[in-house]
Order: C-alpha cells, then sequence, then structure tokens
C-alpha cells in the first residue's frame, strides 16, 4: 500500500516535470504564447533601423515573414498596424508623402503577386485608394491608408 502510493506520487512529480519542461521550451523557442513581445521588438527595431518611431496609438494586427528556404538575403517581411485614431501629425512629421508613386506601387504590387496570397486582401495596399507613403533605409516601406488607419510595413526581400 505505502508502496504503491509512493509510486503514485514519484509519477504524478514526474509528470508535473515534463509538463514544466515542455511549456518552457514553447515558450521560450516557439514565441506560444506571444504576450506581445514580437510587436514590442518590430517597433524598436523600427527605431534602430529607419529612424521612425511607429505611434503608440496603434497595434500590431497582422504579420507575416516570407519563407526564405536556402537563398541568401532577406526575405519579405510584413507587418500591418492599425491606429486607433488618425496620425496626421505624425504623417507630416515623418516625412510621409500622399503623392502616388508608380515605381512603388508597381513595385510593391508584383511583390504581393508572387507571394504565395496568404496575406489577407485587407492587409494588402489597395493603391486604387488614398495613401501616404515613405521609402526609409534598409529597403523598408511604409504605407499608410488613412480610409481604414491602417500602417503597412513591408521589409522589401533583397
Amino acid at each position: 500500500m505505502q508502496k504503491t502510493k509512493r509510486r503514485t506520487l514519484s509519477f504524478v512529480i514526474a509528470l508535473g516535470i515534463i509538463a514544466i519542461l515542455v511549456f518552457m521550451v514553447l515558450f521560450v523557442f516557439y514565441d506560444i504564447p506571444d504576450l506581445g513581445r514580437k510587436e514590442k521588438y518590430f517597433r524598436l527595431w523600427t527605431i534602430e533601423k529607419t529612424q521612425t518611431e511607429i505611434p503608440e496609438n496603434s497595434h500590431m494586427v497582422y504579420d507575416y515573414q516570407g519563407d526564405r528556404g536556402l537563398s541568401p538575403g532577406r526575405s519579405l517581411e510584413y507587418y500591418v498596424f492599425e491606429f486607433d485614431s488618425d496620425p496626421d501629425d505624425w504623417l507630416e512629421d515623418s516625412g510621409f508623402s500622399n503623392e502616388a508613386d508608380e515605381e512603388i506601387e508597381e513595385k510593391l504590387s508584383k511583390q504581393f503577386a508572387g507571394e504565395d496570397n496568404s496575406i489577407p486582401t485587407e492587409y494588402v495596399p489597395d493603391f486604387d485608394k488614398s495613401y501616404y507613403w515613405m521609402q526609409a533605409p534598409e529597403m523598408v516601406y511604409f504605407i499608410y491608408q488613412p480610409d481604414n488607419r491602417l500602417l503597412m510595413i513591408i521589409l522589401y526581400p533583397y
């Protein structure tokens, strides 16, 4: 009787330790749960690489990282932030242009057409509507669409 209780207790403790280890592996290596770290690190990366700070009155609603495979360089990365209110002052201070740019439209449209179409259409820039844009260093493009208050940040592949 005593031996059975001891074995059962040992088994339960072993299962508990295994469950904790599995949770830690998922948490640390696979970002499950994310808890907003991806958004925080991307905001910091944006400041460091493009000298552009994404306003706090926005939150990340979508992110996509294309498959790079074995090719060198960077694959397409795509982040979408939704604003709580129009960031008119930020757009002006950051140097966004509201004049259409056919070269950027063509370049980005080709890129999105070439992807595996896993990016939902509501998060793809609609160049038929008004938009603001800015090209930053490191082949980073910012597209802001005022009709849905979405900021799309495209890290164009090298």
